[in-house]
């Protein structure tokens, strides 16, 4: 979740500027600093503040695709994190396609370019897309002012994180089915919790023989149990 708002983070820094506007890439003290480069005897223009934002939707969509193929080839998957960037997806595809002014290139074709990767290497599910859609769609045809956009965002951001924090709060009053290492039940037994080992005192006597522990760890006999009804 600390990614995904660090990138959300970052794409809401590009606000858009006056187009007829020129930046000075020459003087140390610009926040483009650098980026200036004099050909033919003019100074070159960083990129439009929209076409930042859309490497952050690259950088975002690279996440996700290393994650799910990962999860999809690797013996401790990990879908928790894939969740959550697909939450935050449609929000940095609206920022990514808001020109702010209709003097702007727009974008919204290369973003429609990621939303065709995500479908056809089967990465989000044709709901997940839709709503993807809706919000690029929506952004890139807004007359609304960058100040009124991003308050919109911004209220849609802090639902977001809000749901996640009481998902994970909720997840977290549930015992696991075994004691062992999440996301890889096929952990070996140096690496398991120490309290299979105590478990293990108690139920078989000494000496503790690695053998002996189970793979992935002791089953809990509560796992499950506890929700939030049933704590006070």
């Amino acid at each position: 979740m600390l990614l995904c708002q660090l990138l959300f983070a970052i794409s809401k820094s590009f606000e858009p500027r006056d187009p007829g506007r020129r930046v000075d890439t020459t003087r140390p003290e610009d926040s483009n600093a650098g980026l200036g480069k004099i050909v033919a005897g003019m100074v070159q223009q960083p990129p439009q503040p929209h076409f930042k934002r859309l490497h952050i939707l690259y950088i975002a969509s690279d996440v996700l695709t290393t994650l799910h193929y990962r999860n999809l080839d690797s013996r401790a998957p990990n879908p928790e994190s894939v969740a959550v960037i697909e939450r935050y997806l449609p929000l940095l595809a609206g920022l990514a396609t808001f020109r702010g002014h209709s003097k702007y290139a727009p974008n919204y074709p290369d973003t429609l370019s990621l939303l065709l990767i995500w479908l056809n290497n089967s990465i989000l599910s044709e709901s997940q897309l839709a709503e993807i859609h809706a919000k690029t769609l929506q952004a890139s045809t807004s007359t609304l002012t960058w100040p009124t956009f991003l308050a919109g965002v911004n209220s849609e951001e802090t639902q977001i994180t809000q749901t996640l924090a009481r998902e994970a709060e909720t997840a977290n009053l549930g015992l696991p089915k075994t004691h062992g290492v999440p996301h890889d039940p096929t952990a070996p037994w140096h690496e398991l919790p120490a309290a299979n080992g105590l478990f293990m005192k108690r139920t078989r006597g000494y000496p503790l023989k690695a053998a002996a522990l189970p793979q992935g760890g002791y089953e809990v006999k509560e796992a499950g149990q506890y929700t939030n009804k049933s704590i006070p």
